[in-house]
């Protein structure tokens, strides 16, 4: 029997979802059009183009669950269907006219925004176009998706309308063997998610035109794209090509949950520890939330084994307060402050995470890899430790990945992020062991880094793998160097990847006008 449960526990497909469909509605539109005519003294009326339709106004609110697209035909349980016709009004004048039909006033959530949400346009039984609201197979601009391919022939008041079926479903991601089913094909995230929209027909008298889909870039996509017109601000030059932003102020700022963040770059980024790698955007915030201690658990709770806490993140009092506590949950609270499970007031009721920004957010791997030795010129330069970060090395086999939402920067992000100056240029500075950046013959290094900060000593995510319970962190003169994790001097600021479907939707990354995300 417990085989039996095992089995069914592995092989468990999520598949129950409820999609809410607030609004579909099918809207006619009116243009002018203007005869213009070579005679400067004849004025000609402009004439009302308008399309009388039949049909559903909305779709009802369905409990859908994936599944495959040959059944879409036969399947109306799981089938989201509105039927409309289409003709022209007999006010319009006799010539051709022809249409296209939209999706427009678009509103969807994030985690619908999948090549498994799929959508396909029947015309008088025959279905014309298809597709689904993945950003890498159309782009929506302006809250609309143009669903015809190519303009259709309007019919006349006298003649038959054009018949219409829109359809709507959840496609199954492991349509074969349940037991080849992978957690990358969870599709558990679509639940309880919401879509909404109106049909809208858009009238012409010019010719047609066939549409060039054009593939909605993703917001790593979009940063990538910058990287060749913006060679003083941004580099691809850490060993696996990462692009990043660097400099004392570049472009990088991002509205995120109603406050400016930070763009750090690019990164091939994994959600659970079998899943596939994907591009992903990471951000910090660009104000700490204050200073508290990395972690200061008592001796013998969890994996502390002093009174000066833990450097292993995945039980760390920090980790909880950015994924479990008062920062996750918008509110006030306790944070870990001194030795021995010590703590402090804060309130982030009003700087905590939105349920907006939230669903932006998706889980990632966190390499937790450290290093004992880092003060040379031979272990000690940015791209060591980017080895180190993804490496094995911790204290007494502590985990070397953790699965989560919120974690802190690394000592190579903090050190890929420097342009460099006059004196001392970027390839000085990223030869140079980042234990050496406060000297003053490397001040170029800490002084054109937007990851520096004069004032406030920083926490990173590495721990040291020679000590139990000290970590990496970035000092007030520039240097990378190690403190205990229940110091109470070191400032925190969050970072996150945001998920591979969201879109940067405005701005030019200035502080004054940060790009934004949907």
């Amino acid at each position: 029997m417990d085989n039996i449960d095992n089995i069914k526990k592995n092989n468990t497909k999520f598949i129950i979802f409820e999609i809410i469909v607030i609004m579909l509605g099918i809207i006619g539109v009116t243009f002018a059009v203007s005869y213009v005519m070579d005679s400067i003294n004849v004025n000609v009326d402009t004439a009302q183009l308008a399309v009388d339709y039949t049909g559903s106004l909305t779709l009802p609110t369905a409990n859908l669950m994936p599944i495959t697209d040959d059944s879409v035909d036969t399947n109306n349980e799981n089938v989201m269907r509105i039927n409309f016709t289409v003709k022209g009004s007999s006010s319009n004048p006799d010539i051709p006219i022809i249409y296209d039909v939209i999706l427009s006033d678009l509103q969807i959530d994030s985690e619908l925004k999948s090549e498994y949400l799929k959508w396909e346009l029947e015309k008088n039984g025959v279905v014309i176009s298809s597709g689904s609201f993945s950003p890498w197979f159309d782009s929506m601009k302006d809250g609309k998706l143009w669903l015809t391919e190519i303009q259709q022939d309007l019919p006349n008041n006298s003649s038959t309308p054009d018949s219409y079926e829109f359809r709507i479903w959840i496609s199954e991601s492991c349509p074969g063997d349940i037991s080849t089913c992978t957690e990358d094909m969870d599709q558990s995230n679509m639940l309880n998610k919401s879509i909404s929209g109106k049909i809208e027909t858009v009238l012409y008298t010019k010719g047609k035109e066939a549409l060039i889909r054009e593939v909605g870039m993703n917001a790593s996509e979009y940063i990538e794209s910058l990287l060749v017109k913006n060679p003083e601000t941004m580099n691809n030059d850490d060993p696996d090509g990462n692009v990043r932003y660097m400099g004392a102020d570049p472009n990088n700022y991002v509205s995120f949950n109603n406050e400016l963040w930070r763009i750090i770059g690019v990164f091939d980024v994994k959600s659970s520890e079998n899943g596939q790698l994907e591009k992903r955007l990471k951000i910090i915030r660009n104000e700490r939330i204050g200073t508290m201690s990395w972690d200061n658990k008592p001796l013998g709770t969890g994996s502390s084994t002093s009174e000066y806490g833990s450097n292993d993140w995945t039980d760390s009092a920090l980790m909880e307060v950015l994924n479990n506590g008062a920062y996750w949950n918008r509110t006030s609270g306790t944070c870990p402050s001194g030795q021995n499970g010590a703590t402090k007031s804060c309130d982030f009721s009003a700087t905590g995470l939105t349920e907006e920004a939230k669903s932006l957010i998706g889980d990632a791997v966190w390499n937790l890899g450290g290093t004992a030795s880092f003060t040379s010129a031979s272990n000690g330069l940015a791209s060591h430790f980017y080895g180190y970060e993804r490496g094995t090395k911790v204290y007494s086999g502590r985990p070397t990945y953790w699965v989560g939402k919120i974690g802190l920067m690394y000592p190579s992000d903090y050190g890929y992020a420097t342009s460099g100056g006059t004196t001392t240029n970027r390839a000085s500075c990223l030869a140079k062991e980042l234990f050496r950046w406060s000297s003053s013959s490397y001040s170029d290094c800490k002084n054109n880094d937007y990851l520096y900060n004069s004032s406030l000593y920083q926490w990173t995510l590495t721990p040291i793998s020679s000590y139990s319970y000290r970590v990496f962190d970035v000092g007030t003169t520039g240097l990378v160097n190690i403190n205990g994790a229940s110091s109470s001097r070191n400032s925190a600021s969050p970072v996150l990847y945001l998920k591979s479907t969201v879109e940067i939707t405005g701005g030019d990354g200035t502080s004054g006008n940060p790009f934004t995300l949907g």
